[in-house]
């Protein structure tokens, strides 16, 4: 058994053949206000009319001071009426939800006498022709009010992870989840891993198993046991305006929550590349963006209906895909029908160094899947007399019946935007403090958090466990602890049965990496297990864990402890890479991902 070590210098600009040197090789590779004006008017004229003895004007004059009076009254009634709001947003006794409702477990549209209330936001001036339209017809806008102590805004882990740890500690507290898909919270990952390989009969009903063996469902609860606990749900609305001033949320269909402790856990959604831009509605029929349930629900039963499938994408969610797909076809005994499409050399070529990302491109290929890389996607049009997609690339045309678009995701940040909430520039998402709080009553969990890590500086992650451990701490903060966020989230993929990997840190394949592998035999050119460490300035920043399980606890040390280059052959034999672990072996690093 011999020890390989490879060195993968800065740029990407030429492709190196590996120099081997006895048990190691070093390989040096590149990486990758009107009103008062009309007031004023008025008085003008009704002097100079009285001065002028001209009794012609009168029925004018009195027609002038009738409407005055009326515009008086009218703004003097919307005053009172926003006095009265406002007395109602500073009253915290008013914070309550009606937990009567039976109905679907969601909160009734149908607002309570006790719910009506006019818009909290400031309408603008009206001009002088508006205040004559309102003297007639105005008539002050009613929205439903919803209250509640706890909001969160969200509908996956992040805000499922938040409302755990209230209840934990607050088993009766007032809490309310608003999310714009129609189902309660539920967990993603498994949408391009576990449903994938799991027997036809749990994946219908949206279960899996883990990675203990046991059934778990995608739905972290149903809305029944919801109203068990005393939640309510907003399911289908989406939260549009925020005014952290007011302790106030907007949502699309014009009603409006107030609350007292409020988080953000919106996530993201998928990008929008230009080849998808005006599109006919019959060629956007035959694209996902895949992101959601319904997405996984949906492509599950073109694959079972033997549906060519062509993804788009060479990164996590692309190659998960790739793999799932190739696997059920499979199962189905049919040929493989799944194409993977993407611009770069490489699978997961952001981050993998060059060598790897095309190591397991050749895998991948083994497992079934056609890939088309260096293909960079210029249009998508639907042939009209085969009723598939063509997609148009710089190198040639590929037909499918359907087309997957796995391009990655941009934060959801537009909510914080609204409230004037800080966005990162680099990184994306909202930015917030040690204690992921944004402003005053509002906090920040998940794919759209950009915090500061203490060990890494500023950064904004889209993975499982992030969302976990984010939203417990901003939990604990909305209910008064003060905690920091100071963990270092991991992250894990499964691509077929030969590569499974985990990682923490900073990854991109732009850096300087320094990998070893283990060898059988000299000369063998395997990447079957092995670690790759990822340096900036010297410094471990990154590690990746190739077929190394439940070893993640030792690579966060590494990166905590600031170690360099000078430390990478000593610690990597505290990874026994020769020796793999039961990969069944309970940990805690699992316990939490799952």
């Amino acid at each position: 058994m011999m020890l390989r070590l490879t060195r993968i210098a800065t740029s990407r600009a030429a492709t190196f053949r590996p120099t081997w040197i006895p048990k190691r090789n070093f390989i040096i590779a590149p990486p990758k206000n009107e009103h008062v004006y009309n007031i004023a008017l008025f008085v003008m004229g009704f002097g100079l009319a009285y001065f002028a003895g001209s009794l012609s004007f009168g029925p004018q004059l009195e027609v002038l001071v009738n409407a005055h009076q009326k515009a008086k009254e009218l703004e003097t009634e919307e005053a009172a009426k926003k006095e009265a709001l406002q007395l109602e947003l500073n009253d915290s006794s008013s914070y309550s939800i009606d937990s009567s409702s039976n109905q679907d477990h969601e909160l009734s549209s149908t607002p309570l006498e006790s719910d009506h209330s006019p818009s909290p936001i400031d309408e603008a001036e009206s001009s002088s022709n508006e205040i004559e339209n309102n003297i007639q017809t105005k008539i002050p806008q009613i929205r439903t009010t919803f209250r509640a102590k706890y909001v969160l805004v969200g509908g996956g882990t992040a805000a499922y992870s938040a409302y755990e740890t209230i209840k934990k500690h607050e088993p009766n507290a007032d809490v309310l989840i608003v999310s714009k898909e129609d189902l309660p919270p539920y967990t993603r990952p498994p949408l391009s891993k576990e449903l994938w390989f799991s027997d036809d009969s749990l994946a219908e009903s949206l279960q899996y198993k883990d990675w203990n063996g046991k059934n778990k469902n995608v739905l972290y609860k149903s809305k029944a046991d919801y109203e068990t606990e005393g939640t309510k749900l907003i399911l289908g609305r989406e939260a549009v305006k925020m005014h952290p001033d007011r302790n106030l949320i907007e949502l699309n269909d014009g009603s409006y929550i107030i609350y007292q402790k409020l988080l953000i856990a919106t996530g993201g959604s998928p990008r929008n590349p230009e080849f998808l831009q005006n599109l006919s509605p019959t060629t956007m029929e035959k694209v996902s963006m895949y992101r959601g349930l319904n997405d996984y629900q949906k492509i599950r039963k073109l694959v079972k209906e033997g549906k060519e499938i062509a993804i788009i994408g060479g990164g996590f969610l692309g190659s998960e895909l790739s793999c799932a797909i190739a696997n059920e076809q499979r199962k189905l005994n049919g040929p493989s029908r799944v194409t993977q499409i993407y611009p770069e050399e490489g699978n997961m070529s952001n981050i993998f160094p060059r060598y790897l990302s095309n190591w397991t491109k050749n895998q991948l290929e083994k497992f079934g899947v056609n890939i088309k890389s260096e293909c960079s996607v210029k249009k998508l049009a639907v042939d009209e007399n085969e009723g598939k997609v063509t997609i148009k690339t710089n190198k040639e045309d590929i037909k499918a019946d359907h087309v997957i678009v796995a391009a990655g995701i941009e934060p959801n940040v537009s909510l914080g935007e609204s409230g004037n909430l800080e966005i990162d520039e680099v990184n994306g998402g909202i930015v917030v403090n040690k204690e992921l709080s944004a402003t005053s009553n509002v906090w920040i969990a998940g794919d759209v958090c950009s915090y500061h890590d203490v060990v890494l500086g500023r950064r904004r992650v889209e993975h499982y466990e992030h969302a976990v451990y984010s939203g417990q701490v901003a939990a604990k903060n909305m209910m008064g602890f003060k905690d920091e966020y100071t963990h270092q989230p991991m992250f894990w993929s499964d691509l077929g049965p030969e590569i499974s990997y985990e990682a923490v840190g900073t990854l991109d394949s732009k850096m300087m990496t320094v990998s070893v592998w283990a060898k059988e035999t000299e000369g063998e050119e395997k990447f079957d297990r092995g670690l790759v460490f990822y340096l900036k300035n010297d410094v471990i920043t990154g590690l990746l864990l190739f077929n190394l399980p439940n070893r993640i606890s030792l690579a966060r040390k590494i990166i905590k402890s600031r170690m360099n280059s000078k430390d990478i052959e000593k610690v990597a034999n505290a990874f026994e890479i020769h020796e793999p672990r039961n990969p069944n072996v309970k940990t805690e690093e699992m316990e939490s991902s799952n």
